[in-house]
């Protein structure tokens, strides 16, 4: 399967669904780019809005109709979608959350951000799987190992910082304690 074309076209439609309602009830129903969105989310433009709700899906067509010249690039890029992605999804949540609130109900647009956002996912995942990444028990040693080090560290250096807190911790209220019975 070219899940690279399953990318693009995701971020493709993901990034048409402002052209799409969002939220519908009654009689209405509200596309995410409008001056009636901007206005209610108090959002300083329509440009500022459409950024922060929709760039992640720009960036990530972006990255999908760009080329992989390396294996490294590509993993990077596939982490960079599956990233992007979530914070898609959680920006349409607590947008949609709030329209929800005066509105009615997800509209089209709405559940295609999602399902675009989700396909996003798996499309990147089975990329960077497709890219040659083989983890084996060893490598994950290997990891674990240099983590307890790491951590070891911080905590030796953790213990000096709070021991040394504590030495003049103890100092100051020495200090505070002769000057007031002088």
């Amino acid at each position: 399967m070219n899940y690279k074309k399953i990318a693009t076209g995701a971020s493709l439609v993901g990034l048409i669904t402002f052209l799409l309602p969002v939220v519908s009830g009654g009689n209405r129903s509200l596309a995410p780019i409008s001056q009636e969105v901007v206005s209610y989310l108090d959002v300083p433009s329509v440009l500022i809005l459409f950024l922060l709700w929709y760039g992640a899906f720009t960036i990530m067509l972006l990255l999908a109709v760009t080329g992989n010249k390396s294996i490294i690039f590509g993993r990077i890029k596939s982490v960079i979608s599956v990233l992007l992605s979530i914070y898609a999804i959680f920006v349409h949540l607590a947008i949609t959350e709030e329209l929800l609130g005066s509105s009615g109900s997800l509209g089209f647009g709405g559940i295609l951000y999602y399902l675009c956002a989700i396909v996003n996912i798996f499309a990147s995942i089975m990329l960077f799987k497709e890219s040659g990444l083989s983890i084996n028990k060893e490598d994950l040693m290997k990891v674990a190992e240099k983590g307890v080090t790491i951590g070891k560290a911080t905590a030796n250096v953790a213990t000096k910082v709070a021991k040394t807190a504590v030495t003049e911790a103890k100092k100051e209220i020495d200090d505070h304690k002769s000057n007031s019975n002088q």
